[in-house]
């Protein structure tokens, strides 16, 4: 074998692994990113869902006060100032919201770490609502109208739907 067929020989074989060697080295490096894509993703969801069930705790628990007083308009208590037994029954439904403020501050702070501000707002929105709400019950001592009852509840409801299509939009580009 001469000298140039040697030469041509190994230059073959070094270019086809050096080929093999780029193109795997290519493929690897795109796995491992598309692998870290889908890990984020599957952790922004979880996130998600986590921080839902805490939104649920804090609007369970103003919902419960909503209905507690509700329930004294609907029995033919009329608008105006709570009794003292009105006001320690209405006042165990309130432990409750004061307790679900942890649950609500943890779903902030998680939706706001994976970049969801909207939905932390509207939720810092629903805490306004609720200073509004205790503001008028627990400090006035006040059993607010049916009108306000309901104006609370048509804003209650307003945030919650847009965080929860905030968040199920989210969700959806997640997959």
């Amino acid at each position: 074998m001469e000298m140039i067929e040697v030469i041509d020989t190994a230059v073959k074989v070094g270019l086809g692994a050096l080929i093999s060697g780029i193109t795997t080295y290519k493929v690897t490096k795109l796995n491992a990113k598309t692998n870290r894509e889908n890990e984020f993703s599957k952790r922004k969801s979880e996130t998600i869902l986590f921080a839902i069930e805490k939104i649920e705790i804090y609007l369970n628990s103003f919902n419960n006060c909503y209905s507690r007083l509700t329930g004294l308009l609907s029995h033919g208590v009329l608008p105006g100032t709570l009794t003292d037994t009105q006001f320690k029954w209405y006042k165990e439904a309130d432990k409750e919201i004061v307790s679900a403020w942890k649950e609500r501050d943890i779903a902030v702070s998680r939706l706001k770490l994976i970049g969801l501000n909207n939905a932390a707002q509207h939720i810092a929105n629903i805490g306004k609502l609720e200073i509004e709400f205790r503001q008028m019950v627990i400090f006035q001592k006040k059993l607010p109208s049916y009108e306000e009852l309901q104006k609370i509840s048509k804003s209650l409801a307003s945030s919650r739907d847009e965080i929860y299509l905030l968040l199920h939009k989210s969700i959806e580009q997640n997959s």
